[in-house]
């Protein structure tokens, strides 16, 4: 389990805090938490599925139960100064071909870490996903 904190992912909205959980999966989490807020509130407001009336009022009551105790210990915590953090692209088809967005894209000598069965070893997933060094 990743738990996200801080002022980065409060910022985001829904969609991009869904993004940012499904990453915890690729990371090998079990799953991904933001603790909700009104972000998340409005988000559910009036959906399909969300709750009605009076039985609305009694979820808000219990969600916002739900952050992180003040003080809680964590089996390990990593801070990150987001506007330190240099976007990443793939250029693959597999999660282990990611560069930063500035850096050019790796070609065959530079892929030797991946196994040579896979299909995506040397050139191929560059032209595969239209792009070029």
């Amino acid at each position: 389990m990743i738990e996200y904190r801080g002022d980065t992912i409060r910022a985001l909205d829904m969609d991009e805090r869904m993004t940012v959980c499904n990453m915890s999966i690729e990371a090998g989490a079990r799953a991904g938490m933001i603790a909700p807020d009104e972000t998340t509130y409005r988000y559910l407001a009036g959906r399909p599925r969300s709750p009605r009336g009076e039985a609305w009022e009694q979820a808000l009551d219990a969600w916002r139960g739900l952050p992180t105790d003040a003080g809680a210990r964590f089996d390990r915590e990593v801070d990150l100064e987001a506007a330190e953090v240099e976007p990443m692209i793939t250029y693959g088809t597999n999660p282990g071909m990611v560069i930063p967005i500035g850096a050019a894209i790796p070609q065959r000598p530079e892929m030797r870490h991946l196994p040579r069965r896979s299909p995506t070893w040397g050139s191929r997933p560059a032209n595969r996903s239209g792009i070029s060094p």
